[in-house]
């Protein structure tokens, strides 16, 4: 393999990833007062599991890289098409199972 091609797939392969770097958290000097929130749909912790920040409702954007659109609140989930898609906040549905036969 010539030089040119190995250059090209380090390349590719560099910009192909992509990193989430978090520093250290110090949530009483980062961090805004939970109490100041005011959140209808209650908190969450942020991408980097540091601050508090309200958790996304019904039909709200979610997901994406590293959940940097956010998280859900309690009782819906996030449905997307692909696992580092955007999806929408929708509420979770349960499905009643039939029952299975005595063996």
């Amino acid at each position: 393999m010539n030089t040119f091609t190995l250059l090209c797939l380090l390349f590719l392969a560099v910009t192909r990833c992509s990193g989430l770097t978090c520093l250290p958290c110090q949530a009483e000097t980062q961090c805004p007062d939970s109490n100041t929130l005011h959140c209808y749909y209650g908190i969450v912790k942020d991408v980097c599991n540091c601050c508090d920040v309200c958790a996304k409702g019904p039909g709200e954007k979610c997901g994406g890289e590293w959940d940097a659109q956010g998280k859900c609140a309690d009782g819906l989930t996030c449905q997307k098409t692909t696992g580092n898609a955007e999806g929408i906040c929708a509420f979770s549905q349960c499905h009643h199972l039939p029952s299975q036969p005595s063996r």
